[in-house]
C-alpha cells in the first residue's frame, strides 16, 4: 500500500472554464433554448462530470492552474467514492486529492468542449 492516501479534497476548475459551464447552464430569464441548454437550471454537478468524462475518456493533459485562478463548484450530492473506484491509483501517482484529479480533468474536458464547439462542430460529434 502507498504512504500516500488521497483526500476527498475540493472541485474547482479555471475562471475560463467556469465561464463556459455557466453558458452552458439554461437561464429562462434569457429564454435561450438551444442545443446545449439541455442541463436545466442550476445543473452544474451535471456539466462539471459532462466535462470530467470529456478529459478523461480522451485522456486529456491538464495543467495545473493556480489556486487564485480557480473557482469552485459546490459538490452537493457528488459522491467521491463513486470516482475513488478508478482514480485512486492515479491520484496516488500524481500525488493529487481525487477532487483534484477530478476537478483537472473536468476543466480540461470543458476547455476541449468550448474549443469544439467554438469551431462549428456539434456536441453529438464530440460524443
Amino acid at each position: 500500500m502507498a504512504d500516500y492516501i488521497p483526500k476527498d479534497g475540493t472541485l474547482d476548475i479555471s475562471k475560463e472554464a467556469h465561464t463556459f459551464l455557466e453558458e452552458l447552464e439554461l437561464n429562462p430569464k434569457k429564454e435561450e433554448y438551444d442545443q446545449l441548454k439541455f442541463f436545466g437550471v442550476n445543473k452544474k454537478n451535471d456539466i462539471f462530470k459532462l466535462g470530467f468524462s470529456i478529459g478523461y475518456v480522451n485522456n486529456l493533459e491538464f495543467v495545473d492552474n493556480e489556486a487564485s485562478s480557480r473557482m469552485t463548484i459546490a459538490p452537493r450530492g457528488f459522491i467521491y467514492n463513486e470516482y475513488r473506484t478508478f482514480l485512486e491509483e492515479e491520484a496516488i501517482q500524481r500525488k493529487m486529492s481525487i477532487g483534484g484529479l477530478l476537478s483537472a480533468y473536468a476543466n480540461a474536458g470543458l476547455l476541449h468542449l468550448r474549443d469544439h464547439l467554438s469551431s462549428g462542430k456539434s456536441i453529438i460529434e464530440l460524443l
